[in-house]
């Protein structure tokens, strides 16, 4: 397995459907029922309570620029995908620096193969964090 080719694809799938409010709620292929989303330390399990989260009133307008993307091979011939960038959101006044100024991001994915589909990967566990000075 080429694990910078299977992070670089799913990383360029993953922020195409997230930067697009109509494809994001979409992104539930991408998850498992037992799947993990950590936002900003509010937990999220399963599918559908995922899609909530990332589909949300304050996440209507989402622009993110990715700055950086790392992967390693981890257990049971999964990947670990650490990516570092750029957010804008819709409704920017949860934000500290104010309206219109992006945060810095750092998102963790932990993918796991999906048996059925050779090649295919599901996220198992996310973890986002907005870095604010």
């Amino acid at each position: 397995m080429d694990v910078q080719a299977v992070s670089h694809d799913f990383v360029q799938d993953y922020n195409n459907k997230f930067n697009n409010p109509d494809a994001r709620s979409s992104m539930d292929s991408l998850y498992h029922p037992d799947s993990m989303l950590i936002w900003d330390g509010i937990q999220h399990q399963g599918t559908q309570e995922i899609i909530s989260a990332l589909t949300g009133p304050n996440m209507r307008t989402v622009k993110t620029h990715i700055t950086s993307a790392d992967a390693t091979p981890s257990a049971n011939h999964g990947v670990l995908v650490v990516v570092t960038g750029n957010l804008t959101v819709s409704d920017m006044s949860q934000v500290d620096d104010g309206p219109g100024k992006p945060l810095t991001y750092s998102a963790t994915f932990s993918l796991q193969p999906i048996p059925e589909l050779k090649g295919g990967f599901f996220i198992h566990s996310q973890i986002f964090r907005a870095v604010r000075s």
